[in-house]
């Protein structure tokens, strides 16, 4: 089950903020999973690259 404990964050204001120095885009919270998520490792493999036992669900794999 899906839920907005899942996620470190999903307030989407962040979405706008300034830029880092190199014009890279900063490393934000935003939809980023929790530890003890139900979606780590719940996913299937379809080729992708992934860390863990399976893909995570979600935008990002869960990076303690």
């Amino acid at each position: 089950t899906v839920s907005a404990a899942d996620f470190a964050n999903l307030d989407t204001s962040s979405v706008t903020n300034v830029r880092n120095a190199d014009y890279s885009l900063p490393t934000l919270p935003l939809l980023r999973l929790v530890p003890g998520s139900d979606l780590i490792d719940a996913g299937v493999d379809v080729g992708i690259p992934f860390s863990g036992t399976a893909p995570d669900l979600g935008a990002y794999e869960y990076e303690p």
